[in-house]
């Protein structure tokens, strides 16, 4: 399991995202992005392996930059 902390300059300020990435059972990779390590989930999400599922929470990002300070 490794935790990123992902930043996003925004007109409106920096969105920070924390998202832990953790292999699962049986293969794969899951992805839960939280604005602190107690918060509710913002997104999540599974791939095959972790460039996919890195290249997913870089996509999930830029929008949840827009939709977090509009």
């Amino acid at each position: 399991m490794r935790d990123e902390l992902i930043r996003r300059e925004t007109p409106r300020g920096t969105v920070r995202v924390l998202v832990a990435f953790a292999r699962v059972r049986g293969g794969g990779w899951l992805w839960i992005a939280r604005r602190s390590m107690a918060g509710p989930i913002l997104g999540e999400g599974r791939g095959t392996t972790y460039e996919i599922v890195r290249a997913a929470v870089e996509e999930w990002m830029e929008q949840e930059a827009e939709r977090l300070t509009r």
